[in-house]
């Protein structure tokens, strides 16, 4: 199947911490490296999303490691653009979710490290505050078809 002309726009929500978008983001690079789209990543909390919800107890330490890895996320997306952000998220998820290592400070210096991305980026880990540099994108209106989840 040829690529289209110009690539489809895609806007992809995800946060770092959930399998679902991360098997859906790397389907989604092999469309981009095909040149059949081209990706704009947003960054995504479902610890925001889901704020007020119960969220049960197995998924609870995936969302609060997920907070870690956005903040590093939300510096690279301020410093580094959208290239920034595709190759950390790259370098986190292969972490996360293929190697199954936690989100912690080790992890994520390596990953920033493995990106390419500056050594300071790894500094947002260490607050325990929601990253705010992600709210509006999580509370951004999405169609319809986008519904929220308690679990990652």
């Amino acid at each position: 199947m040829a690529a289209p002309a110009s690539p489809t726009p895609v806007e992809f929500f995800f946060d770092p911490g959930c399998p679902f978008t991360w098997r859906t983001s790397r389907w989604l690079t092999v469309v981009a490296d095909a040149g059949a789209a081209s990706v704009t990543w947003r960054l995504m909390s479902l610890g925001v999303l889901n704020a007020g919800n119960e969220i049960p107890e197995q998924y609870r330490e995936a969302v609060r490691q997920g907070g870690r890895a956005l903040r590093v996320l939300a510096a690279a997306q301020e410093q580094g653009g959208n290239d920034a952000v595709a190759r950390l998220y790259t370098a986190l998820g292969i972490r996360k979710h293929e190697k199954g290592e936690p989100s912690d400070d080790a992890s994520i210096a390596a990953a920033v490290a493995e990106a390419g991305c500056p050594s300071r980026w790894r500094r947002p880990s260490t607050t325990s505050v929601a990253t705010p540099r992600c709210v509006p994108s999580t509370r951004r209106p999405r169609p319809r078809s986008a519904t929220p989840r308690a679990a990652p």
